[in-house]
């Protein structure tokens, strides 16, 4: 039979207006992300209240920052270990754990921390004075970039890049023909000045922008609520959720001064292996490496933390047998039309459902989070700004048959 939803609410606003400087390395514990100008708000209408304390009295129809609080910064963090390290299963816990960035991984065993900051994520309860049923409103929660911001950022970067681009070009052109007339110099430069600036300069605005444009492309939301009504108590929710999963393991390069994937010595140093970083589940067998590479074996394509070339004399991992032998855990994310229950019948095993129940409070905690293992989560989206509206939507429960 056919499911009649009344829809009551569009319950949650949440609005984030965020500068982000991503390093390109993710878990670069000394580069920090900056949020700048938060604005967060929550509305409901009549028939909902919410409130950051649990008393009714003090619940109301709607919540700003001045309720939550500011955001002091933005780290990508990761969701990993949340199943190994228990915490998940743990109803004290009011907040997920987020993994933080690993200090270095020239060592064989890469250590991974929990985060104490860099995402945000706060708890609140939701009060109702009769029965109702509440979900994910994957229609009306949105993430966008912020294309004026964007532009402006775009367009500062481009002029920065442009100018440095010109004078590398003329000082290459005046090495090459050996002048050393500062008169002559000059010339040179501004007729690559004149030449060159237009084409660099728009180049160099267009992919910008196309980069900031991308920060969305790693942002999460999450909801931790060990009374919802679904198979998890934690929801991960991937805006942009694709057919690939994010697999938490591999190779990275952790510095922004290397080309090259980390490795470590396991003797000494006639001995080195490139480090494999992650949450591993299960192994067949040892991990196997090739021989030392004979010389530097540059990335294919631009060089990320996930993409990288190999070292002279470093033993690289044998990607083929890795993919056969190691298996790693993998981010366990919904996209928002599975989270909303609304665009599956109700099946209340699927998605985000929680029941509200007279004058009691639902203690909910949402968090928004940069994912560091997202291969988007690179440096192409330095200072992006973004606006992030997330909703919630309610029904009564006598419409669930």
């Amino acid at each position: 039979m056919k499911k009649r939803f009344l829809f009551l609410l569009v319950g949650l606003n949440l609005l984030l207006v965020s500068s982000v400087s991503m390093s390109i390395a993710w878990f670069l514990g000394s580069l920090r992300l900056t949020v700048n100008d938060i604005l967060i708000k929550i509305d409901v209408d009549a028939d909902l209240k919410i409130s950051t304390d649990d008393n009714l009295e003090y619940a109301k129809d709607s919540l700003t920052e001045d309720d939550f609080g500011k955001v002091e910064g933005f780290i990508p963090v990761s969701s990993m270990l949340s199943e190994g390290s228990g915490w998940i299963n743990d109803a004290s816990n009011e907040k997920p754990s987020f993994i933080a960035q690993y200090k270095t991984g020239f060592r064989k065993d890469p250590q991974a921390k929990f985060a104490n900051k860099g995402f945000f994520s706060k708890r609140f309860f939701l009060f109702s004075d009769h029965d109702m049923f509440v979900t994910f409103d994957s229609e009306k929660t949105t993430i966008k970039p912020n294309v004026r911001v964007n532009e402006a950022k775009a367009i500062e970067k481009a002029e920065d890049l442009t100018n440095k681009k010109i004078k590398e070009i003329a000082e290459d052109e005046i090495e090459t023909l050996g002048i050393e007339d500062e008169s002559e110099k000059q010339e040179i430069y501004e007729r690559v000045k004149t030449e060159r600036t237009e084409d660099l300069f728009e180049s160099y605005r267009v992919s910008t922008l196309n980069s900031l444009n991308k920060i969305e492309d790693s942002l999460r939301i999450s909801i931790l609520d060990y009374e919802n009504l679904t198979n998890s108590n934690y929801t991960i929710i991937d805006p942009k959720k694709s057919e690939d999963p994010v697999v938490f393991g591999g190779r990275l390069s952790t510095s922004i001064r290397k080309d090259y994937f980390d490795y470590y010595s396991d003797h000494d140093e006639s001995d080195l292996k490139e480090t494999l970083f992650g949450e591993i589940l299960d192994q067949d067998h040892d991990i196997v490496y090739l021989p030392p590479a004979t010389e530097d074996v540059p990335a294919e394509g631009e060089h990320t933390c996930f993409n990288a070339g190999t070292r002279k004399g470093v033993r690289a991992l044998d990607m083929e047998d890795l993919k056969n032998n190691v298996t790693f855990a993998v981010e366990q994310s919904i996209s928002p039309e599975v989270a909303d229950v609304s665009k599956h019948s109700g099946n209340e095993n699927e998605g985000y459902l929680i029941e509200l129940l007279p004058n009691i409070p639902h203690p909910i905690t949402l968090s928004v989070y940069l994912e560091g293992w997202d291969r988007d989560n690179v440096d192409a989206t330095q200072e992006a700004a973004f606006d992030m509206s997330i909703h919630f939507k309610l029904y009564r429960q006598g419409d669930f048959k």
